[in-house]
């Protein structure tokens, strides 16, 4: 059945550039159950997990897909997206920078500490490499547990982000949808992989902590809120819209020429997906002081890439290297026992999670990895020296190398460099 499905969907992607989908959508919704029976799910099994690890502290790595950093309160949005980091008491890097611009390299880079260029995994036909050698391995050896909880189909076990992993999320025998990048595919992706909103995700990890107990985890969870389609649940979405009468869109559409009140309802659509995540995130810390764990843990929250609104033309995200989709807010809450800044001026990059996690954690910090522990920078012994740092973007085709308030991004086709 998931064969037919399958099958059915590749012909429907040629047919809905031409607007065939209507009939479409009613078969596929006949097969969704089909296609979600065919292939075997995961279950959680850590007893005894995290108890054989000396290491001091838990480890929670949280990343929201397609976050603007200037759509977050704590960097001065005038709409309250937000109000955790400030009552959690987190340290707010000022400049943190992805290393491309969509989900599965950065993810990749997330997990591994390596440029997408050195990973491998920059295209959509390229998987994380088994090879590859990701935190949770590492800290799945040391005898933590370990969890990959990835609301969205490019960060999740399909393309082996869960590497290391003991408890997992997604179907990683479910192949790549073939309406990937469609209004339907989105639609049929969450139905098909079995993939969660924020909400559902934190239930997933808060099962996960209260299995653990008193033993050591490193959770690593992705948020799909706020990626299109911008769909919050409705009781959300009316505290950040009133009742609209125009064109209700869930995804840009450059195509059908967005008017101004359009494009506004759209932007309270990904407010209010970016709300509901933290939100979520919020009832999962608040979980974890009530148990005394977030004084023991780690905690990084940051964005995969960020998300265009119109500039240069543009809608979404995937293949410039401009700040609207590289620079990305960063937050790092260290145990409670550790010092901290409010704030950090320096420049932060995705390379350097690993590093500061290895850090806090008493590990050596292996030479192969580019990045460096952002530790002395949180705790105010370093103000944290410039240094270039790279964005590897639309499978390897384009680049922006940044060094202080310097930028230039050049092309493989041989045009010009421009330089910001």
């Amino acid at each position: 059945a998931a064969g037919l499905a399958f099958g059915i969907a590749s012909r429907l992607r040629e047919r809905a550039a031409r607007g065939v989908v209507p009939a479409a959508c009613v078969l596929l919704g006949a097969l969704w159950p089909a296609w979600q029976g065919a292939f075997p799910s995961y279950a959680y099994d850590v007893e005894g997990a995290g108890l054989a690890t000396e290491a001091p502290y838990n480890v929670l790595v949280v990343t929201l897909d397609a976050l603007r950093r200037d759509h977050v309160s704590s960097y001065g949005y005038a709409k309250p997206t937000e109000a955790l980091f400030e009552r959690f008491g987190f340290t707010r890097f000022e400049d943190a920078v992805a290393v491309s611009s969509w989900t599965r390299p950065t993810t990749a880079t997330i997990l591994t500490g390596l440029y997408p260029s050195t990973h491998g995994a920059v295209r959509l036909s390229n998987p994380l490499p088994a090879e590859a050698f990701t935190l949770a391995e590492r800290l799945r050896d040391l005898g933590f547990a370990t969890a990959h909880l990835a609301g969205t189909l490019n960060a999740s076990a399909v393309f082996g982000m869960d590497q290391g992993a003991l408890v997992t999320t997604g179907n990683p025998y479910a192949p790549p949808h073939p309406l990937a990048g469609t209004s339907l595919g989105e639609i049929v992706r969450r139905r098909a992989f079995d993939l969660q909103d924020a909400r559902e995700l934190t239930g997933c990890a808060s099962r996960f902590v209260e299995a653990v107990g008193a033993g050591r985890f490193a959770l690593y969870l992705h948020y799909d809120d706020p990626h299109t389609p911008y769909d919050p649940p409705p009781q959300i979405l009316q505290r950040w819209s009133q009742p609209f009468a125009g064109r209700d869109f869930k995804m840009p559409r450059r195509d059908l020429g967005m008017t101004e009140p359009e494009v506004r309802h759209l932007l309270e659509r990904y407010d209010g997906d970016i709300d509901n995540a933290f939100a979520s995130l919020a009832r999962l810390l608040d979980q974890l002081a009530r148990s005394g764990q977030l004084a023991r843990t780690l905690v990084i929250v940051s964005a995969d890439h960020g998300e265009s609104f119109g500039e240069r033309g543009q809608w979404d995200h995937s293949t410039t290297p401009y700040e609207e989709l590289l620079r990305i807010p960063l937050f790092v809450r260290p145990p409670d026992e550790l010092p901290r800044v409010p704030s950090v001026a320096a420049t932060a990059c995705q390379i350097d999670f690993v590093p500061t996690v290895l850090d806090y954690l008493g590990l050596a910090v292996p030479a192969e990895l580019p990045g460096q522990s952002l530790r002395p920078w949180i705790e105010g012994r370093e103000v944290g020296a410039e240094r270039l740092l790279l964005a590897e973007c639309h499978g390897l085709t384009e680049w922006s190398c940044r060094r202080g308030p310097w930028k230039v991004i050049a092309k493989d086709d041989g045009s010009a460099l421009r330089l910001f």
